[in-house]
């Protein structure tokens, strides 16, 4: 490979590991709010018309 295809190819792996970490936090997160917090869940799904700052959908 070259050298230009071998920094790119770098480049990608950590960017991708950088995401990885990004996604794992944030299921970590989501894991914790669903767990810990029903109420938040529960609050949403019943303000699911309206504009609450706490609403949590996909």
């Amino acid at each position: 490979m070259s050298k230009k295809k071998l920094n790119e190819l770098e480049r990608l792996k950590q960017e991708n590991a950088k995401l990885r970490r990004q996604n794992l936090k944030l299921t970590v997160e989501n894991a914790y709010i669903k767990n810990w917090m029903p109420w938040f869940k529960k609050g949403a799904n019943q303000n699911r018309n309206s504009t609450s700052y706490y609403r949590i959908e996909a």
